[in-house]
């Protein structure tokens, strides 16, 4: 199955790129007038097209005669992020929330940055790439933004090692399949940035990343609770 991908600040990068980033700014502006109840009716249907969407791509690349086991399952990163996020809008779970915040926004973002295609490059696989990419990194701002959902305290740290040791029974799973499923058992196709290094040592590097990334992600929450925390305390004190 041949690769497409989008070369870095091509114009066809910056296209898309606009219309993604331009297309998650007005959606969260339009939410931004709704009510909290019709916020939430709305997010439901969010959630049910992107569950729904997720499984189209299945019967739309088995279809297409694209579909195989090895790689067209939802079982890498941003497509796992998309059924969080999309079940998000039904449960308001805080691990799925933490999830998304934090991995939900770093996987679509890296995804975005490099895009690659392993199933086409024309029509619905085309923008269904797009489409879930960026409803993923939109989900986890308006949970954020608009339901004001908070990260708790060491999520930064518990998430990325959920999804280390998630890595585990995902190997064994791409060496009974040959499969390459969360990009563990082989490097990427796609020349990525957050690439770095040969087998097995990108892969450490990668968890460091989102180590990295999700503290940088938590430490404005931290900094308004604190200074929320000190402002109570003068109240009482006072």
């Amino acid at each position: 199955m041949e690769n497409h991908y989008i070369e870095m600040f091509s114009p066809l990068w910056w296209k898309c790129s606009f219309f993604t980033l331009f297309a998650i700014l007005s959606g969260l502006l339009l939410l931004s007038f709704f009510g909290d109840r019709n916020r939430r009716v709305i997010g439901r249907w969010i959630g049910g097209f992107l569950i729904f969407d997720t499984f189209l791509f299945q019967l739309v690349t088995f279809y297409q005669g694209t579909w195989i086991i090895g790689n067209s399952l939802p079982l890498h990163l941003c497509n796992i992020m998309a059924l969080c996020a999309g079940l998000y809008l039904f449960t308001y779970s805080k691990l799925l929330y933490e999830m998304i915040f934090y991995l939900g926004i770093l996987g679509p973002f890296q995804a975005l940055l490099t895009p690659g295609f392993s199933h086409g490059f024309e029509g619905y696989v085309f923008y269904e790439y797009f489409i879930d990419h960026g409803l993923t990194i939109f989900i986890a701002l308006y949970a954020t933004f608009l339901l004001n959902e908070r990260p708790r305290a060491l999520s930064w740290l518990r998430i990325p090692m959920i999804f280390s040791v998630s890595l585990v029974p995902m190997w064994f799973f791409n060496k009974m399949f040959n499969a390459n499923y969360l990009y563990i058992n082989s490097r990427p196709p796609i020349d990525n940035p957050f690439n770095i290094g040969p087998w097995p040592h990108y892969i450490g590097f990668w968890i460091l990343l989102s180590l990295l990334f999700s503290f940088i992600l938590y430490i404005p929450f931290r900094v308004v609770k604190k200074s929320n925390s000190s402002q109570l305390k003068e109240s009482f004190v006072e």
